[in-house]
């Protein structure tokens, strides 16, 4: 039914009419008989003259979005609001210049005048549809970043059970979302991590607080685990209760994994997994401080690969690598899930055993170590045999801290190399003084190398019968304070110290210098022979540094004996280096012959002048059936090769006799000269063979 309006009534209405910030119409008979400023201002003509009278559908689109024709819908809508009384719905109008905009209309049939008319005004819905899209456009952005991110939100119930959740869960976790939903975040959690992260959860939803950077372990749906750091807030109702709580979780398992491979590159050795120096003086500080409480004690024991060195300078360092690999798994084998195993760098390892009780406890690790490491290792077709030295502190009694125990483990270590390597010993105090005397020797040696101070003997190398000297070999003599310091002794140190290099190479040029002056004296200086160390093998310009040294003294390669052992040989690029050697005219001497795995094959392969019997053999040959048979088939070898065969180390007119009956006519030893100064050497040289007359009574001159 129309309302009514009295004379006061509708003063009134047309004052609200005309003052109305909404368009505003009076329809009568389809027709719009009145409009307010503001129709007339939205719909942009420049008074009301041009809209009077016209249909509804004259200010709209043929259609409206809908698909419904305007004039057809515009009748049915006013027959509804003249039915109802009034009726609201969504139209499109068309502005003065053509531009569409959405509105919301609302018609009332009202009685203005006593004529029954539709009142219509609108609303309009441009900005309202902007807003709208605004807000779409905000939550596509937010879904967008959402599932470009490692982060995924969730909202769960006052039951703690998903009720939504989006984001990047399924790259995450494997679930979709709707796998999710009914599920509890303890239900994708490993049991032990459930039970921990449900103790937390419960006494934040006590106290309703928020939460954050909440670290927890997840389970991927295929069984992986991945973690995560959440944030949540609580969620409330109109009248502030909780409900539940939404909030976001982030997966962290990249960054995590990132964290962990910088923790082990700062506390484990990246060659072989083990604990390094950082770790391991923490692990020992645990120990000592387990071993004070409980009255134990803890053994530090520190190991050295015995041989190493030669493997590591001869073959290269990927095969040493290898080997520090197998060592270190072998040695973890043999100890017990609580002691450590740590490696300090190059072939060092430490063993920290907790509740010792005594030293034949520590002896008994150190037994297994031993046989563990001594088992024999291929590599590349080849097999090697390393050692293992150590020595062994016990804390409180040797020290009640990592340096202090580590230091005195390291001397009785030393003392284990010294007393012949692959054993155990445990530090006492008489230790220290032999350790602090090896240190001191290997101070002044490297004074003495670098200026020159190592003196040079020479040992001949007499053919028998006649007595001639084809060559003689030169070996290293030290004087420290006036006394001889037993070259095997410098050789140790020099080694140790990594002096081997820069010994080599004096050697050699004190050598070459000696020879010249021999030639420069009108004496036919002998082939001399130096000892050539693996270090010195593994330079490529070792060929080149020795023609030049040899061409700038005037001498020829001719000279020069260059005296190898199997070790030097088994360097990666050895072989070359004897090739081109023998290439530039020096001759070659594979030592030691006999004591190695693969003599015989670098016999055929390499162009080897002479090999000498090592002097084991020829000390037993008297005595020992075995080095006897072993010598003969040496001198077969040579001969059948053609050969020189050098008998090393003939100290006794019975080793003698002995080679010579088996047509040996090249010696070296004590029995016919003692390592001589090249003063004293000349002098033998000048007397000629007449100097071994005191042979023939021996039935060898």
């Amino acid at each position: 039914m129309a309302e009514r309006f009295s004379p006061v009534g509708e003063e009134w209405f047309r004052g609200i009419f005309e003052a109305s910030p909404d368009p505003a119409w009076i329809i009568e008979n389809r027709r719009f008989i009145d409009c307010n400023r503001a129709a007339v201002s939205t719909l942009r003509y420049p008074d009301k003259r041009a809209l009077l009278g016209a249909h509804p559908k004259d200010l709209s689109p043929e259609l409206q979005p809908c698909g419904e024709a305007s004039a057809a819908k515009a009748k049915h809508m006013i027959g509804l609001a003249e039915e109802r009384g009034s009726h609201r719905f969504e139209w499109t109008h068309r502005r003065a210049d053509g531009s569409l905009f959405p509105t919301e209309v609302t018609l009332s049939a009202i009685t203005l005048l006593d004529r029954a008319v539709v009142y219509c005004s609108w609303r309009d819905l441009s900005d309202h549809d902007r807003m709208a899209q605004a807000l779409r456009e905000s939550e596509q952005r937010f879904r967008d970043f959402t599932f470009a991110s490692a982060d995924w939100i969730w909202e769960v119930d006052a039951r703690g059970r998903f009720t939504y959740v989006a984001g990047n869960v399924e790259s995450v976790l494997g679930y979709t979302p709707a796998e999710l939903i009914g599920r509890t975040p303890f239900d994708i959690m490993p049991l032990e991590e459930a039970r921990r992260v449900r103790r937390l959860m419960k006494d934040i939803a006590r106290h309703q607080r928020s939460f954050s950077d909440l670290h927890n372990v997840n389970l991927h749906k295929h069984g992986r685990l991945r973690h995560s750091v959440t944030n949540g807030m609580p969620i409330r109702d109109a009248s502030g209760a909780v409900i539940g709580y939404r909030g976001i979780d982030r997966d962290t398992t990249a960054l995590r994994e990132r964290d962990e491979k910088i923790l082990r590159l700062a506390y484990y050795d990246a060659l072989t997994g083990l604990p390094n120096r950082i770790l391991l003086e923490d692990r020992v500080a645990q120990a000592l401080a387990a071993a004070r409480r409980n009255q134990l004690r803890t053994a530090l024991l520190f190991l050295d690969l015995d041989r190493f060195k030669v493997v590591n300078d001869s073959l290269g360092h990927d095969i040493g690598d290898q080997l520090l690999v197998i060592m270190s798994k072998r040695m973890q084998s043999v100890l017990r899930a609580s002691d450590t195993l740590a490696r300090l760098g190059g072939d060092e390892f430490v063993v920290v055993l907790g509740d010792v009780k005594d030293a034949a406890a520590i002896a008994a690790v150190a037994e297994k170590i031993i046989a563990e490491v001594a088992r024999p290792v291929s590599l590349q077709g080849q097999e090697f045999n390393i050692g293992v030295s150590i020595g062994a502190a016990i804390g409180p009694d040797d020290g009640d801290n990592f340096p202090s125990l580590l230091k005195r483990a390291d001397i009785a270590m030393y003392r284990a190399k010294a007393d012949g390597k692959s054993t155990l010993r445990l530090f006492d105090g008489s230790m220290k003084a032999q350790v602090m005397r090896h240190l001191h020797l290997e101070g002044r040696l490297r004074k003495a190398i670098d200026n020159g101070d190592v003196d040079l003997h020479y040992q001949p190398k007499i053919r028998l019968p006649g007595g001639s000297v084809p060559g003689v070999e030169a070996l290293i003599r030290w004087r420290l304070d006036g006394a001889l310091v037993p070259a095997p002794l410098v050789i140790s140190v020099a080694d140790e110290g990594g002096l081997i290099g820069a010994l080599g190479d004096l050697v050699l040029s004190k050598t070459l210098d000696q020879v010249r002056t021999w030639k420069a004296a009108g004496l036919p200086a002998p082939r001399t022979a130096v000892n050539f160390s693996a270090h010195q093998f593994s330079s490529a310009q070792l060929v080149d540094r020795m023609v030049r040294a040899v061409g700038d003294r005037g001498l020829a390669p001719q000279d020069l004996e260059v005296e190898l052992t199997e070790s030097v040989l088994m360097a990666d690029q050895a072989c070359d280096i004897v090739d081109r050697l023998h290439a530039a005219g020096f001759l070659l001497t594979l030592d030691d012959f006999g004591t190695g795995y693969s003599s015989l094959g670098y016999l055929k392969r390499l162009p080897i002048h002479t090999i000498k019997i090592d002097r084991s053999f020829i000390r037993d040959i008297a005595s020992d059936h075995r080095s006897a048979a072993l010598v003969e088939a040496i001198l077969a070898i040579g001969r059948s090769l053609g050969l020189e065969v050098v008998a090393e180390g003939v100290e006794t007119r019975e080793q003698l006799r002995f080679l010579v009956d088996r047509d040996c006519t090249l010696f070296q030893g004590h029995l016919f000269s003692r390592p001589l100064a090249a003063d004293a050497l000349q002098q033998l040289l000048q007397r000629g063979p007449e100097a071994f007359n005191f042979l023939a009574g021996a039935g060898c001159a």
